[in-house]
């Protein structure tokens, strides 16, 4: 019978086994740089405000602009429309102002603390604006106004009563209506 030698032979090197470690090593490395995070380089702070988002429209979808002519002067604030707001007919108004009563779906009722003007919307769209009383809203290209007729659509009975005495009012449209403070 055979003889089988089953000793180990001496000189098994151990260099191949450091030579894997090593690039196993080498590999976590570079796994671990390119996913590292918590660099040491300065980033830019954080802002955490929230971001405003504006309303798309669609210009073939929005309704027509009011049909009396518009002055393309400079935007007036609304501050400074409450008090007289016929000297203002037919001129773009922006601004904020505290809304003081709430008339129906398309009007509504702003003020200063003093005085008061009445704001009509272009389309009632209570899902859309939920406007109340006490809120502060930002109006951007409101147009004075003197009569009902100016407004496209059909108003409700309860607009068209707050405008009958009113030497003037506004007319917004619903996507330029901003609530910047909620009612306290």
């Amino acid at each position: 019978m055979a003889e089988i030698n089953v000793e180990r032979k001496g000189g098994g090197s151990i260099l191949p086994w450091i030579i894997g470690l090593l690039a196993l090593l080498l590999v976590g490395w570079l796994l671990y740089s390119m996913f590292d995070r918590d660099d040491n380089v300065a980033e830019a702070p954080v802002v955490t405000e929230p971001i405003a988002t504006m309303p798309v429209i669609d210009p073939a979808a929005a309704p027509p602009a009011p049909t009396a002519d518009v002055d393309v002067g400079p935007v007036i604030p609304v501050a400074a429309i409450i008090t007289v707001p016929a000297n203002y007919v037919n001129q773009t108004v922006s601004g904020t102002a505290r809304v003081a009563q709430v008339v129906s779906d398309r009007g509504f009722w702003i003020d200063d603390g003093n005085q008061r003007v009445f704001t009509i919307i272009d389309e009632p769209k209570p899902e859309i604006k939920n406007i109340r009383a006490g809120q502060m809203v930002r109006l951007d290209g409101a147009q004075v106004m003197t009569a009902a007729s100016q407004v496209p659509g059909q108003l409700e009975a309860e607009t068209q009563q707050a405008i009958q005495a009113q030497p003037a009012f506004l007319y917004v449209r619903a996507a330029n209506i901003f609530i910047t403070q909620t009612a306290s």
